[in-house]
């Protein structure tokens, strides 16, 4: 994994929205205070405390962006739930990759290249990342959509090539 120079880009915001900064945005503090929990309480018990701070932050910050919305497809889903998700974080560019085709996915994501994986293993918390980030996703997507379901086969986080985000559409539910 090389780190991409779009990466380094400044962003700009105001003081405000820095202090009000959406859950999934890393953290070198909070690596820090992930740690020393687990050294004080173990390993296990701090990251089913972050886990469930992280469940209540992405079912918090899906209403905030679905604003109340109900999709009616898949279409209308990704209309919404991408833009939403930009616009949360600040970083349109935040990963890159592909579309793949399917006949068991209303789509496969791959992204081959992500920030967020190269700061948490540039911090040595990969663990934390993976757990903080990418089993937030679940909890997000469901809670922006209940229609959509959400796999995460693989993932950088987790040392493999890409993330390969699966979504389903499901009427009945």
């Amino acid at each position: 994994m090389s780190s991409n120079p779009k990466w380094k880009t400044p962003i700009t915001m105001t003081l405000m929205e820095y202090f009000a900064t959406p859950f999934l945005v890393p953290h070198e503090g909070f690596v820090k205070l992930v740690r020393e929990l687990e050294k004080e309480i173990g390993k296990e018990k701090t990251h089913k405390i972050v886990a469930k701070v992280r469940d209540d932050c992405a079912r918090e910050l899906a209403e905030k962006m679905a604003d109340g919305k109900k999709f009616n497809s898949f279409n209308e889903f990704l209309e919404n739930f991408i833009p939403a998700i930009n616009s949360q974080i600040g970083i349109a560019d935040a990963s890159e990759g592909y579309v793949e085709e399917s006949p068991d996915y209303a789509l496969i994501a791959n992204y081959t290249s992500c920030i967020y994986p190269e700061i948490y293993k540039k911090w040595d918390a990969m663990d934390i990342g993976y757990l903080w980030n990418c089993l937030g996703d679940h909890v997000m997507i469901n809670s922006f959509c209940e229609n959509v379901t959400f796999d995460l086969p693989e993932c950088l986080m987790q040392g493999d090539e890409k993330c390969k985000y699966c979504f389903k559409w499901d009427e009945k539910k």
